[in-house]
Protein backbone atom coordinates (compact mmCIF):
# COMPACT_ATOMS: atom_id res chain seq x y z
CA UNK A 1 0.00 0.00 0.00
CA UNK A 2 2.63 2.71 0.55
CA UNK A 3 4.46 2.19 -2.52
CA UNK A 4 1.12 2.64 -4.64
CA UNK A 5 0.61 5.55 -2.09
CA UNK A 6 4.34 6.57 -3.04
CA UNK A 7 4.24 6.47 -6.96
CA UNK A 8 0.70 8.02 -6.77
CA UNK A 9 1.97 10.81 -4.84
CA UNK A 10 4.79 11.66 -7.10
CA UNK A 11 2.98 10.99 -10.36
CA UNK A 12 0.70 13.75 -9.23
CA UNK A 13 3.43 16.50 -8.16
CA UNK A 14 5.09 15.64 -11.84
CA UNK A 15 2.13 15.96 -13.48
CA UNK A 16 1.45 19.13 -11.79
CA UNK A 17 4.78 20.60 -12.68
CA UNK A 18 6.14 19.38 -16.12
CA UNK A 19 3.29 18.65 -17.68
CA UNK A 20 1.13 22.02 -18.69
CA UNK A 21 -1.37 22.31 -21.41
CA UNK A 22 -0.39 24.68 -24.55
CA UNK A 23 -1.79 28.33 -24.26
CA UNK A 24 -3.51 29.21 -27.74
CA UNK A 25 -2.10 31.72 -29.46
CA UNK A 26 -4.64 33.82 -31.54
CA UNK A 27 -4.28 34.31 -34.98
CA UNK A 28 -6.98 34.80 -38.26
CA UNK A 29 -8.15 31.35 -40.28
CA UNK A 30 -9.70 33.94 -43.06
CA UNK A 31 -13.39 33.34 -41.44
CA UNK A 32 -13.25 35.56 -38.74
CA UNK A 33 -12.71 33.04 -35.79
CA UNK A 34 -9.28 32.65 -34.13
CA UNK A 35 -7.17 28.99 -34.02
CA UNK A 36 -4.56 27.72 -31.81
CA UNK A 37 -0.90 27.76 -33.17
CA UNK A 38 0.06 24.31 -33.49
CA UNK A 39 3.55 23.85 -31.52
CA UNK A 40 6.04 21.83 -33.55
CA UNK A 41 6.18 17.71 -32.29
CA UNK A 42 9.43 16.10 -32.41
CA UNK A 43 8.62 12.74 -32.42
CA UNK A 44 10.30 10.08 -29.50
CA UNK A 45 10.10 6.64 -29.95
CA UNK A 46 9.78 4.08 -27.32
CA UNK A 47 13.12 2.63 -26.27
CA UNK A 48 14.45 0.80 -22.76
CA UNK A 49 18.41 1.68 -23.00
CA UNK A 50 21.27 0.80 -20.84
CA UNK A 51 23.23 3.69 -19.66
CA UNK A 52 26.73 3.94 -18.32
CA UNK A 53 28.97 6.55 -17.01
CA UNK A 54 32.04 6.74 -16.16
CA UNK A 55 33.71 7.53 -12.58
CA UNK A 56 36.81 7.64 -10.49
CA UNK A 57 37.10 4.15 -10.39
CA UNK A 58 35.01 2.37 -13.30
CA UNK A 59 31.71 3.02 -14.43
CA UNK A 60 28.02 3.33 -13.19
CA UNK A 61 25.25 1.67 -15.17
CA UNK A 62 21.64 1.99 -15.54
CA UNK A 63 18.52 1.71 -17.14
CA UNK A 64 16.68 4.57 -19.09
CA UNK A 65 13.00 4.04 -19.78
CA UNK A 66 11.35 5.99 -22.66
CA UNK A 67 7.45 6.45 -23.38
CA UNK A 68 6.66 6.82 -26.82
CA UNK A 69 5.44 10.63 -27.63
CA UNK A 70 5.99 13.92 -28.45
CA UNK A 71 9.23 16.11 -27.57
CA UNK A 72 11.23 17.18 -25.86
CA UNK A 73 9.60 14.92 -22.88
CA UNK A 74 10.31 15.72 -19.39
CA UNK A 75 12.98 13.25 -17.35
CA UNK A 76 12.95 11.56 -14.05
CA UNK A 77 16.19 10.49 -12.04
CA UNK A 78 15.76 8.42 -9.60
CA UNK A 79 18.17 8.65 -6.60
CA UNK A 80 17.72 5.78 -4.19
CA UNK A 81 18.25 6.25 -0.54
CA UNK A 82 21.03 5.24 1.96
CA UNK A 83 22.57 1.77 1.51
CA UNK A 84 23.31 0.05 -1.55
CA UNK A 85 20.62 -0.31 -3.89
CA UNK A 86 20.22 -1.92 -7.17
CA UNK A 87 18.38 0.11 -10.33
CA UNK A 88 15.15 -1.52 -9.22
CA UNK A 89 14.96 -0.68 -5.85
CA UNK A 90 16.19 -3.57 -4.13
CA UNK A 91 19.62 -4.71 -1.26
CA UNK A 92 21.42 -7.53 -2.13
CA UNK A 93 20.91 -10.18 0.79
CA UNK A 94 17.31 -8.56 2.07
CA UNK A 95 14.77 -10.85 2.30
CA UNK A 96 11.74 -8.87 0.49
CA UNK A 97 12.61 -7.43 -3.17
CA UNK A 98 9.74 -4.92 -3.53
CA UNK A 99 11.46 -3.68 -6.86
CA UNK A 100 9.81 0.01 -5.80
CA UNK A 101 12.32 1.78 -8.48
CA UNK A 102 10.95 -0.41 -11.13
CA UNK A 103 7.61 -0.03 -10.32
CA UNK A 104 7.98 3.79 -9.85
CA UNK A 105 9.75 3.82 -13.24
CA UNK A 106 6.66 1.77 -14.85
CA UNK A 107 4.09 3.92 -13.86
CA UNK A 108 5.93 7.50 -14.85
CA UNK A 109 6.62 6.03 -18.16
CA UNK A 110 3.08 5.16 -18.34
CA UNK A 111 2.01 9.01 -17.67
CA UNK A 112 4.10 9.91 -20.28
CA UNK A 113 7.58 10.66 -18.67
CA UNK A 114 10.99 9.05 -19.30
CA UNK A 115 12.94 7.92 -16.39
CA UNK A 116 16.32 7.02 -15.43
CA UNK A 117 17.41 4.49 -12.53
CA UNK A 118 20.86 3.50 -11.54
CA UNK A 119 22.45 0.42 -9.85
CA UNK A 120 24.35 2.52 -6.56
CA UNK A 121 28.27 1.92 -7.02
CA UNK A 122 29.26 -1.50 -6.01
CA UNK A 123 26.71 -4.07 -7.06
CA UNK A 124 25.31 -5.14 -10.39
CA UNK A 125 26.33 -2.98 -13.25
CA UNK A 126 28.26 -0.49 -11.01
CA UNK A 127 30.29 -3.25 -9.94
CA UNK A 128 33.39 -1.24 -10.73
CA UNK A 129 32.49 2.08 -9.64
CA UNK A 130 33.16 1.91 -6.58
CA UNK A 131 36.77 2.02 -4.26
CA UNK A 132 38.60 -1.83 -3.78
CA UNK A 133 38.17 -0.66 -0.19
CA UNK A 134 34.89 0.54 1.30
CA UNK A 135 36.18 2.89 3.98
CA UNK A 136 37.33 4.97 1.00
CA UNK A 137 34.01 5.47 -0.43
CA UNK A 138 32.89 8.80 0.41
CA UNK A 139 29.04 10.64 -0.19
CA UNK A 140 30.94 13.07 -2.58
CA UNK A 141 31.18 9.77 -4.46
CA UNK A 142 27.48 9.15 -4.65
CA UNK A 143 26.46 13.01 -5.33
CA UNK A 144 29.13 13.44 -8.62
CA UNK A 145 27.56 10.27 -9.74
CA UNK A 146 24.16 11.61 -9.61
CA UNK A 147 25.62 14.43 -11.72
CA UNK A 148 27.19 12.84 -13.92
CA UNK A 149 23.76 11.40 -15.18
CA UNK A 150 22.47 14.85 -15.03
CA UNK A 151 24.80 16.00 -17.61
CA UNK A 152 24.08 13.17 -19.97
CA UNK A 153 19.97 13.51 -19.88
CA UNK A 154 21.06 17.36 -20.58
CA UNK A 155 22.80 16.28 -24.08
CA UNK A 156 19.92 14.13 -24.75
CA UNK A 157 17.67 16.32 -27.68
CA UNK A 158 14.75 13.50 -26.02
CA UNK A 159 14.26 15.55 -23.18
CA UNK A 160 13.17 19.10 -22.01
CA UNK A 161 12.81 19.49 -17.88
CA UNK A 162 15.09 17.07 -15.83
CA UNK A 163 13.57 16.13 -12.83
CA UNK A 164 15.37 14.32 -9.65
CA UNK A 165 13.58 12.38 -7.33
CA UNK A 166 15.25 11.52 -4.40
CA UNK A 167 14.58 8.65 -1.82
CA UNK A 168 15.18 9.16 1.60
CA UNK A 169 19.33 10.24 1.43
CA UNK A 170 18.64 10.61 -2.47
CA UNK A 171 17.22 13.75 -1.76
CA UNK A 172 20.27 14.99 -0.02
CA UNK A 173 21.87 13.94 -2.62
CA UNK A 174 19.83 15.22 -5.01
CA UNK A 175 20.11 18.80 -3.32
CA UNK A 176 23.97 18.48 -3.73
CA UNK A 177 24.50 17.09 -6.99
CA UNK A 178 22.08 20.15 -8.25
CA UNK A 179 25.26 22.37 -7.49
CA UNK A 180 27.39 20.69 -9.49
CA UNK A 181 24.31 20.39 -12.68
CA UNK A 182 21.33 22.50 -13.34
CA UNK A 183 18.08 21.00 -12.83
CA UNK A 184 14.73 22.14 -13.43
CA UNK A 185 12.58 20.21 -10.36
CA UNK A 186 13.87 18.66 -7.47
CA UNK A 187 11.27 15.56 -5.66
CA UNK A 188 11.73 14.78 -2.05
CA UNK A 189 10.58 11.33 -1.16
CA UNK A 190 10.32 10.85 2.50
CA UNK A 191 13.45 12.96 2.93
CA UNK A 192 15.07 13.71 5.91
CA UNK A 193 14.96 17.34 7.96
CA UNK A 194 17.24 16.14 10.63
CA UNK A 195 20.65 16.44 11.39
CA UNK A 196 22.52 13.18 9.58
CA UNK A 197 24.03 12.43 13.15
CA UNK A 198 20.64 12.03 14.45
CA UNK A 199 18.96 10.00 12.23
CA UNK A 200 21.90 7.34 11.61
CA UNK A 201 22.00 6.78 15.34
CA UNK A 202 18.34 6.21 15.25
CA UNK A 203 18.49 4.40 12.62
CA UNK A 204 21.08 1.94 13.74
CA UNK A 205 20.79 1.39 17.63
CA UNK A 206 18.53 -1.05 17.44
CA UNK A 207 20.53 -3.52 15.17
CA UNK A 208 24.15 -2.81 16.76
CA UNK A 209 26.11 -4.02 20.27
CA UNK A 210 27.11 -1.66 22.80
CA UNK A 211 30.71 -1.67 21.12
CA UNK A 212 29.83 -1.13 17.82
CA UNK A 213 27.62 1.69 19.07
CA UNK A 214 30.43 2.65 20.41
CA UNK A 215 32.50 2.92 17.02
CA UNK A 216 29.44 4.41 15.46
CA UNK A 217 29.21 7.26 17.98
CA UNK A 218 32.94 7.86 17.20
CA UNK A 219 32.19 8.12 13.72
CA UNK A 220 29.32 10.00 14.12
CA UNK A 221 31.26 13.25 16.28
CA UNK A 222 33.66 13.16 13.62
CA UNK A 223 30.73 14.21 11.26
Amino acid sequence: MKYAVLRAGLFGILLAGCVAEPVPLPSSDGAGRVAAKAEPCAAVAAASETVRVANDFGRIEGTLEVPEGCGPLPVVLILSGSGTSDRNGNVPGEREQPHIYRVLSETLVAGGFAVLRYDDAGIAGSVSGAPAKVEDFRFDHEIADAARFVAELRKDARFGAVVVAGHSQGSLTGIMASQLQPIDALISLAGTGRPIAQLLREQLEKRLNEQELALLDAALAKL
